[in-house]
């Protein structure tokens, strides 16, 4: 958890002053995607649920990266729309990374709840175990 928390706030501030004035709207969705991964990651740890990386999330983390690099570089330059298009597509690869980390969160759930649940009980009163009155 170290390493992309490294990650984050080395791009964050580079994001904020790049994106603040040309692009309030892909900022926002740039934080809301990051708090939602956040929270389902720490989710994931608080219930002993280890994944690694996916590849949607290396993806967005290596263009978010290049184009921040990029960004930076010719800075304080207007950014070219060529890197805002993909930091729209990274925004695209970290939704997919988050429904692909909810989705095995559902599958480990529902892989532990039928592992626990009894295979073969025996009923005192019959295969129903209702004991109807006449």
């Amino acid at each position: 958890i170290i390493g992309p928390m490294a990650d984050r706030l080395l791009l964050f501030p580079v994001m904020f002053y790049s994106l603040i004035v040309y692009n309030e709207a892909l900022l926002f969705l740039i934080i809301l995607a990051e708090i939602v991964n956040a929270t389902i990651s720490l989710f994931a740890l608080d219930n002993h649920i280890y994944f690694s990386q996916n590849i949607f999330a290396k993806t967005k983390m290596t263009l978010q990266s290049l184009v921040f690099l990029v960004i930076l570089a010719f800075w304080p330059s207007t950014p070219n729309i060529v890197f805002v298009g993909l930091l729209w597509l990274s925004l695209i690869f970290m939704t997919i990374s988050i429904i692909f980390k909810a989705v095995s969160i559902i599958f480990h759930f529902k892989r532990q709840y039928a592992a626990a649940k009894p295979q073969n009980i025996q009923y005192a009163f019959g295969e129903k175990g209702i004991i109807e009155a006449h």
